[in-house]
Protein backbone atom coordinates (compact mmCIF):
# COMPACT_ATOMS: atom_id res chain seq x y z
CA UNK A 1 0.00 0.00 0.00
CA UNK A 2 1.26 3.46 -0.85
CA UNK A 3 2.13 5.81 1.96
CA UNK A 4 1.29 9.49 2.10
CA UNK A 5 0.64 10.69 -1.41
CA UNK A 6 3.32 13.24 -2.12
CA UNK A 7 5.09 13.57 -5.41
CA UNK A 8 8.44 14.77 -6.67
CA UNK A 9 10.14 14.27 -10.03
CA UNK A 10 12.73 11.73 -11.08
CA UNK A 11 14.94 13.16 -13.81
CA UNK A 12 17.25 10.15 -14.50
CA UNK A 13 17.23 7.50 -15.92
CA UNK A 14 13.78 8.65 -17.07
CA UNK A 15 11.85 11.84 -16.40
CA UNK A 16 8.59 11.27 -14.57
CA UNK A 17 6.73 12.20 -11.39
CA UNK A 18 7.03 9.70 -8.54
CA UNK A 19 5.10 9.25 -5.33
CA UNK A 20 5.90 7.89 -1.90
CA UNK A 21 5.79 4.07 -1.89
CA UNK A 22 5.84 3.68 -5.67
CA UNK A 23 8.02 1.39 -7.77
CA UNK A 24 9.71 4.01 -9.91
CA UNK A 25 11.79 1.75 -12.14
CA UNK A 26 11.63 -1.84 -13.38
CA UNK A 27 14.56 -2.81 -15.56
CA UNK A 28 17.38 -5.23 -16.27
CA UNK A 29 21.10 -4.71 -15.73
CA UNK A 30 24.16 -6.96 -15.61
CA UNK A 31 26.55 -7.45 -12.67
CA UNK A 32 29.16 -5.30 -14.43
CA UNK A 33 26.88 -2.25 -14.69
CA UNK A 34 25.83 0.39 -12.23
CA UNK A 35 22.70 2.48 -12.44
CA UNK A 36 21.94 5.97 -11.11
CA UNK A 37 18.67 7.62 -10.09
CA UNK A 38 18.36 11.39 -9.87
CA UNK A 39 15.55 13.40 -8.30
CA UNK A 40 14.55 17.02 -8.53
CA UNK A 41 15.49 18.53 -5.19
CA UNK A 42 13.01 21.38 -5.03
CA UNK A 43 9.28 21.01 -4.45
CA UNK A 44 6.94 24.00 -4.06
CA UNK A 45 9.74 26.38 -3.13
CA UNK A 46 11.11 23.98 -0.53
CA UNK A 47 13.91 21.47 -0.91
CA UNK A 48 14.80 17.90 -0.07
CA UNK A 49 18.34 17.56 1.21
CA UNK A 50 19.69 14.06 0.53
CA UNK A 51 18.81 10.58 -0.72
CA UNK A 52 20.13 7.17 0.29
CA UNK A 53 19.63 3.65 -1.04
CA UNK A 54 19.34 0.39 0.89
CA UNK A 55 21.21 -2.22 -1.14
CA UNK A 56 21.50 -6.00 -0.60
CA UNK A 57 24.52 -7.50 1.13
CA UNK A 58 27.54 -7.52 -1.16
CA UNK A 59 26.25 -4.67 -3.30
CA UNK A 60 27.66 -1.14 -3.25
CA UNK A 61 26.08 2.28 -3.48
CA UNK A 62 26.90 5.96 -3.68
CA UNK A 63 24.37 8.08 -1.81
CA UNK A 64 23.71 11.68 -2.74
CA UNK A 65 25.82 14.33 -1.02
CA UNK A 66 23.90 16.65 1.27
CA UNK A 67 22.17 19.43 -0.70
CA UNK A 68 23.21 18.00 -4.06
CA UNK A 69 21.15 19.19 -7.02
CA UNK A 70 19.77 16.92 -8.31
CA UNK A 71 19.80 14.29 -5.57
CA UNK A 72 21.49 11.29 -7.14
CA UNK A 73 22.07 7.77 -5.83
CA UNK A 74 24.08 5.13 -7.68
CA UNK A 75 23.48 1.40 -7.21
CA UNK A 76 26.25 -1.10 -7.99
CA UNK A 77 25.33 -4.82 -8.03
CA UNK A 78 27.47 -7.56 -6.55
CA UNK A 79 29.23 -9.74 -9.12
CA UNK A 80 27.34 -12.65 -7.54
CA UNK A 81 23.91 -11.02 -7.92
CA UNK A 82 21.21 -13.06 -9.63
CA UNK A 83 17.44 -12.88 -9.83
CA UNK A 84 15.27 -9.85 -9.06
CA UNK A 85 15.78 -7.26 -6.30
CA UNK A 86 13.52 -4.57 -4.85
CA UNK A 87 15.69 -1.73 -3.56
CA UNK A 88 14.36 1.18 -1.45
CA UNK A 89 15.56 4.74 -1.97
CA UNK A 90 14.82 7.20 0.84
CA UNK A 91 14.59 10.92 0.16
CA UNK A 92 14.84 13.18 3.21
CA UNK A 93 14.17 16.70 4.32
CA UNK A 94 17.06 17.08 6.76
CA UNK A 95 15.68 17.46 10.29
CA UNK A 96 12.36 18.48 8.77
CA UNK A 97 13.45 22.09 8.32
CA UNK A 98 11.19 22.59 5.30
CA UNK A 99 8.45 20.40 6.77
CA UNK A 100 8.46 18.13 3.71
CA UNK A 101 7.36 14.53 4.25
CA UNK A 102 10.16 11.99 3.82
CA UNK A 103 9.65 9.79 0.77
CA UNK A 104 10.59 6.17 0.07
CA UNK A 105 10.45 4.84 -3.48
CA UNK A 106 11.49 1.46 -4.86
CA UNK A 107 13.67 0.29 -7.72
CA UNK A 108 13.11 -3.20 -9.19
CA UNK A 109 16.24 -4.59 -10.80
CA UNK A 110 16.46 -7.85 -12.74
CA UNK A 111 20.01 -9.18 -12.99
CA UNK A 112 21.11 -10.64 -16.33
CA UNK A 113 24.17 -12.89 -15.98
CA UNK A 114 23.93 -14.25 -19.52
CA UNK A 115 25.15 -11.16 -21.36
CA UNK A 116 28.13 -12.44 -23.36
CA UNK A 117 29.00 -15.40 -25.58
CA UNK A 118 32.28 -17.08 -26.48
CA UNK A 119 33.02 -19.08 -29.62
CA UNK A 120 36.08 -20.92 -30.90
CA UNK A 121 36.77 -23.79 -33.32
CA UNK A 122 36.25 -27.29 -31.93
CA UNK A 123 39.41 -28.58 -33.61
CA UNK A 124 42.61 -27.07 -34.97
CA UNK A 125 45.37 -28.90 -36.85
CA UNK A 126 49.01 -27.93 -37.10
CA UNK A 127 52.59 -29.12 -37.34
CA UNK A 128 55.19 -29.47 -34.62
CA UNK A 129 57.35 -26.43 -33.86
CA UNK A 130 55.18 -24.26 -36.09
CA UNK A 131 52.61 -21.70 -34.93
CA UNK A 132 49.22 -23.35 -34.49
CA UNK A 133 46.74 -20.53 -34.99
CA UNK A 134 43.17 -20.16 -33.76
CA UNK A 135 40.77 -17.37 -32.81
CA UNK A 136 38.43 -16.79 -29.88
CA UNK A 137 35.33 -14.66 -30.57
CA UNK A 138 33.61 -12.75 -27.75
CA UNK A 139 30.28 -10.96 -28.15
CA UNK A 140 28.77 -8.87 -25.36
CA UNK A 141 25.57 -6.91 -24.84
CA UNK A 142 27.27 -4.85 -22.11
CA UNK A 143 30.56 -3.07 -22.89
CA UNK A 144 33.16 -3.94 -20.26
CA UNK A 145 36.73 -5.19 -19.76
CA UNK A 146 37.07 -8.92 -20.37
CA UNK A 147 39.90 -11.31 -19.58
CA UNK A 148 40.67 -13.91 -22.26
CA UNK A 149 42.77 -16.89 -21.17
CA UNK A 150 44.02 -19.93 -23.09
CA UNK A 151 46.11 -22.72 -21.60
CA UNK A 152 47.63 -25.89 -23.01
CA UNK A 153 50.84 -27.93 -22.57
CA UNK A 154 53.73 -25.43 -22.23
CA UNK A 155 51.50 -22.70 -23.71
CA UNK A 156 49.73 -19.89 -21.87
CA UNK A 157 47.90 -16.80 -23.05
CA UNK A 158 46.16 -14.07 -21.06
CA UNK A 159 44.90 -10.68 -22.17
CA UNK A 160 42.61 -7.95 -20.82
CA UNK A 161 40.61 -6.08 -23.45
CA UNK A 162 37.67 -3.68 -23.44
CA UNK A 163 34.97 -5.17 -25.64
CA UNK A 164 32.06 -3.22 -27.07
CA UNK A 165 29.96 -5.56 -29.20
CA UNK A 166 32.04 -8.17 -31.05
CA UNK A 167 35.73 -8.97 -30.73
CA UNK A 168 38.07 -11.62 -32.17
CA UNK A 169 41.35 -12.56 -30.46
CA UNK A 170 43.98 -14.41 -32.51
CA UNK A 171 46.21 -16.79 -30.53
CA UNK A 172 49.26 -18.88 -31.54
CA UNK A 173 50.56 -21.91 -29.65
CA UNK A 174 53.61 -24.07 -30.50
CA UNK A 175 54.09 -27.75 -29.66
CA UNK A 176 57.31 -29.75 -29.97
CA UNK A 177 55.87 -33.27 -29.98
CA UNK A 178 53.14 -34.65 -32.26
CA UNK A 179 50.02 -35.55 -30.30
CA UNK A 180 46.50 -34.34 -29.44
CA UNK A 181 46.36 -31.53 -26.92
CA UNK A 182 43.41 -29.86 -25.19
CA UNK A 183 43.43 -26.06 -25.29
CA UNK A 184 41.32 -24.72 -22.42
CA UNK A 185 39.67 -21.34 -23.06
CA UNK A 186 38.25 -19.18 -20.26
CA UNK A 187 36.63 -15.77 -20.73
CA UNK A 188 35.20 -13.59 -17.94
CA UNK A 189 34.51 -9.94 -17.13
CA UNK A 190 37.43 -8.46 -15.20
CA UNK A 191 35.16 -7.03 -12.50
CA UNK A 192 32.83 -10.04 -12.30
CA UNK A 193 35.20 -12.98 -12.50
CA UNK A 194 32.59 -15.34 -11.04
CA UNK A 195 30.80 -15.21 -14.41
CA UNK A 196 32.99 -17.46 -16.52
CA UNK A 197 32.50 -19.11 -19.87
CA UNK A 198 34.79 -22.01 -20.75
CA UNK A 199 35.34 -24.25 -23.74
CA UNK A 200 37.98 -26.66 -25.00
CA UNK A 201 39.67 -26.84 -28.39
CA UNK A 202 41.13 -30.14 -29.60
CA UNK A 203 44.58 -29.40 -31.04
CA UNK A 204 45.92 -32.09 -33.41
CA UNK A 205 49.66 -31.67 -33.87
CA UNK A 206 51.43 -33.63 -36.62
CA UNK A 207 54.93 -34.12 -37.94
CA UNK A 208 55.11 -34.42 -41.73
CA UNK A 209 57.00 -32.90 -44.64
CA UNK A 210 53.65 -32.29 -46.37
CA UNK A 211 52.43 -30.25 -43.41
CA UNK A 212 55.78 -28.40 -43.47
CA UNK A 213 55.35 -27.51 -47.12
CA UNK A 214 51.75 -26.37 -46.54
CA UNK A 215 52.92 -24.14 -43.72
CA UNK A 216 55.35 -22.33 -46.04
CA UNK A 217 52.46 -20.15 -47.20
CA UNK A 218 52.52 -18.60 -43.71
CA UNK A 219 56.26 -17.89 -43.87
CA UNK A 220 59.65 -19.59 -43.71
CA UNK A 221 59.86 -22.65 -41.46
CA UNK A 222 61.60 -21.84 -38.20
CA UNK A 223 62.79 -25.24 -37.01
CA UNK A 224 65.25 -27.94 -38.00
CA UNK A 225 63.19 -30.00 -40.55
CA UNK A 226 63.96 -27.37 -43.22
CA UNK A 227 67.46 -28.89 -43.21
CA UNK A 228 66.10 -32.39 -43.78
CA UNK A 229 65.28 -31.83 -47.46
CA UNK A 230 68.86 -31.18 -48.67
CA UNK A 231 70.19 -33.83 -46.28
CA UNK A 232 67.75 -36.38 -47.71
CA UNK A 233 68.85 -35.54 -51.28
CA UNK A 234 72.52 -35.93 -50.35
CA UNK A 235 71.75 -39.29 -48.76
CA UNK A 236 69.89 -40.43 -51.88
CA UNK A 237 72.76 -39.46 -54.22
CA UNK A 238 75.28 -41.18 -51.95
CA UNK A 239 73.24 -44.40 -51.95
CA UNK A 240 73.10 -44.38 -55.78
CA UNK A 241 76.86 -43.84 -56.13
CA UNK A 242 77.64 -46.46 -53.52
CA UNK A 243 75.11 -49.22 -54.06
Amino acid sequence: MLGMVFGIEMVEPIHKPVEDGAIIYNGTITPVEDISFSFKRYEGGKAYDYAIAEVPKGWKKIDSPLYADPLTVTIIPSQFAKGTYLIPIHIYDEKGFDKLPNITVFVKLNIDRDFFTVKAPKTVIGNIKQPLRFSVQVSTKTPTVFVIEAHSLNNDFKKEVFIHGNYSQAIEFIYSVPDRYPINITVYPKYASSIKQTLTIDAIVKESILEDLKSLRYGILIYYPIQLLPNALIGLVYSLINP
